[in-house]
């Protein structure tokens, strides 16, 4: 017989690609999968459906560290973090609130690498420790978390324009508002330019930046500097003007840099799903169980980004696994890692 993922155990590679996908693309509970195969006439016990996806996730693993060890190398990285609930295993009742740091290569980048992590917190400690080695660009939103990174390591920070644009938009929203209106246009301006050159090569969309956007961003750091003095210091216009004048230095670091994005909204994209599932879900069955789980969705979320059909690659790769060597496991990944230059 071949070498499967459980050794000398009842599934198949087929089986725990169709446990495995139901639960983390299609966000189905284990427990509603136990019913699904109940009513084909197979009882499957909860405690050994939870035994398959860990062991699965375990022969994952060093693909997934694969995964990261890509990512640091990448010249500019999206990052974010979400709440996940995390069962507390003492007391079976009681739940914790963890999270899920997710990063990504760069939106421009050839290689399109998701990464999650599960963590006991929202400290800031957790992305130091995974970005101890990096050196390079992190686009990231206002979280006073990631501070600490830019002030002790080699790394620049580049702001997100849509958390800026954010407060223009809701004061729009509560009433009409010629002032945040005008910068809503204007940042409108700059999204039209980044659509026009999205699939330029990155020399020529930095030379597009600096010809096109840049005297864009010049005219509005002048216009908000102007504004500011104009108006209370206590009203809602004001603050949002204050947010963005806070956020500039990030904010135009776009300009300089090719590669790196307007926003992070790749990231945020990519996180939507785990917003999804954890409302199945409800929660992680422990600290352990939460980081099998982020090995397998960063896969299949790499996967997908690629291009690939993720319980396809999944399939295929269960197969090969077993008998895969360690050197041989970059051939695994679903994706192809191209060396930036």
């Amino acid at each position: 017989m071949p070498a499967e993922i459980i050794d000398k155990g009842i599934p198949t590679d087929s089986l725990l690609t169709h446990i495995i996908t139901n639960k983390f693309i299609y966000h189905m509970p284990l427990y509603r999968l136990q019913q699904q195969f109940k009513s084909m006439g197979v009882d499957i016990p909860m405690s050994k459906l939870c035994d398959w996806v860990a062991a699965t996730a375990q022969a994952l693993k060093p693909l997934a560290d694969k995964l990261k060890q890509h990512l640091l190398k990448e010249s500019v990285i999206h990052a974010d973090e979400t709440p996940l609930k995390i069962l507390d295993t003492r007391h079976k009742k009681n739940v914790t609130n963890g999270y899920v740091w997710a990063y990504a290569s760069s939106f421009h980048s050839e290689n399109k690498i998701i990464y999650y992590q599960c963590a006991k917190n929202r400290s800031g400690q957790h992305v130091i420790d995974m970005l101890a080695h990096y050196t390079g660009t992190l686009v990231v939103d206002d979280y006073s978390g990631y501070k600490a990174l830019f002030n002790n390591k080699p790394i620049e920070e580049a702001g997100c324009m849509t958390h800026v644009r954010r407060k223009f938009v809701e004061l729009v929203k509560l009433a009409p508002n010629s002032t945040a209106q005008y910068f809503i246009d204007e940042i409108a301006i700059l999204y039209h330019i980044e659509a026009r050159f999205k699939h330029y090569p990155a020399v020529k969309r930095k030379r597009a930046r600096q010809w096109l956007s840049k005297p864009i961003m010049v005219r509005l750091k002048t216009w908000l500097d102007e504004k500011l003095g104009t108006i209370l210091p206590s009203t809602p216009l004001a603050k949002a003007i204050g947010h963005a004048l806070k956020r500039w230095p990030a904010l135009k670091v776009y300009l300089n840099d090719g590669h790196v994005p307007i926003d992070n909204n790749h990231i945020e994209r990519n996180i939507r799903g785990i917003a999804i599932g954890r409302k199945n879900w409800l929660f992680a069955g422990s600290f352990a169980a939460g980081e099998n789980m982020m090995s397998i969705i960063s896969l299949l979320a790499t996967a997908r980004a690629n291009g690939l059909n993720p319980e396809q690659w999944l399939r295929e790769t269960l197969a090969k696994l077993p008998s895969c060597l360690n050197r041989e496991i970059n051939e695994l990944l679903p994706f192809k890692p191209i060396e930036i230059a």
